[in-house]
């Protein structure tokens, strides 16, 4: 098991952030400070856009930088098999950028939020947070079919979503800080992956005891030119986590489903892991989850402890059954 995919998690969400699902921010935030910003409304800028791109998208967005500064609009779509960003440059609509297509699918743009309630909820962000501009309210579609909408501050790099402001559907979507001995904890994590991709597989979790991040990769969904992908998640045993943007960062394994073998039954192995007399539990330096052999949930420890990792490999690894 590659324990440094779970180190430089944190690392390649930022990336992608800036690089996809990003899309247009950096390039009106970089308008906004030159004076060029769209003088234009929101609602305006729109439709301006999805004239020349069309009603078919994945995603749109509004950024806010101030009270003396127009608020930009950007929409995301593939148009003749690219996938990229457009927004109003100079009076006209432009390409802002080509980037890999995102997890998601195209839908019409009647079923988002509203514009108006978009550029309310970056304001709003831009009000209540401390070093947050510019800022940007986020409206994209899963492969559930729901719209998951939330707010970054582009100024922040290590974790530019703000917690608390995403929803899916209108209701709220929070990974709250998880606990791998409770059962509640893999019930959270069902539950995320159930309302993100319509469906509770899951090829594999990975928790990092160091760093206590924790990556969900999904079960094959699909990017937004209906091609197959495997997306990850991430979630913290510190602090509660907003799950987004979907990338297709995800690693491909034989899927499982939480509820197949009980909340219970995993938080107990976990449990009886971590209080093991047999292992130096203070070794312990992460857990991984993957389908297993005839339909069981493979458990396994990596160790620091070099003995226990050879001469002990039955108290770090093991097969739960189907309930």
């Amino acid at each position: 098991m590659d324990w440094g995919l779970v180190m430089d998690w944190q690392h390649h969400r930022v990336v992608v952030v800036r690089a996809a699902a990003g899309m247009a921010a950096a390039v009106t935030v970089a308008a906004s400070l030159a004076g060029c910003t769209p003088t234009k409304s929101p609602k305006d800028q729109l439709a301006e856009i999805t004239a020349v791109t069309g009603n078919q998208i994945f995603a749109m967005d509004v950024t806010v930088a101030g009270a003396t500064k127009r608020d930009n609009v950007s929409v995301s779509t593939t148009r003749d098999g690219t996938t990229g960003s457009y927004a109003l440059n100079d009076g006209k609509v432009a390409s802002q950028g080509s980037f890999d297509p995102p997890v998601g699918v195209l839908m019409d743009v009647s079923a988002f939020p509203s514009i108006d309630t978009l550029t309310e909820l970056a304001k709003t962000t831009h009000k209540e947070e401390d070093n947050c501009a510019p800022t940007t309210a986020r409206a994209a579609t899963t492969p559930s079919g729901a719209i998951a909408t939330w707010v970054e501050c582009n100024n922040r790099q290590d974790h530019p979503a703000v917690d608390g402001k995403a929803t899916i559907n209108g209701e709220p979507l929070l990974i709250p800080a998880l606990d791998l001995t409770t059962a509640q904890s893999y019930t959270a994590i069902d539950q995320a992956v159930t309302q993100l991709f319509g469906t509770p597989n899951i090829s594999d979790i990975l928790y990092d005891v160091e760093s206590r991040r924790i990556v969900i990769s999904s079960g094959e969904t699909i990017n937004t030119q209906g091609e197959p992908c495997h997306a990850s998640i991430g979630a913290t045993t510190t602090q509660p986590t907003t799950p987004l943007p979907l990338t297709c960062s995800g690693m491909a394994g034989p899927p499982f489903a939480i509820n197949d073998y009980g909340p219970d039954t995993i938080a107990n192995t976990i449990t009886s892991l971590l209080t093991s007399p047999h292992i130096d539990v203070a070794a312990i330096s992460g857990i991984t989850f993957t389908g297993g052999d005839n339909g069981t949930l493979h458990w396994e420890a990596n160790s620091h402890n070099l003995a226990d990792r050879k001469d002990k490999k039955q108290y770090l690894e093991g097969n739960i059954p189907k309930r």
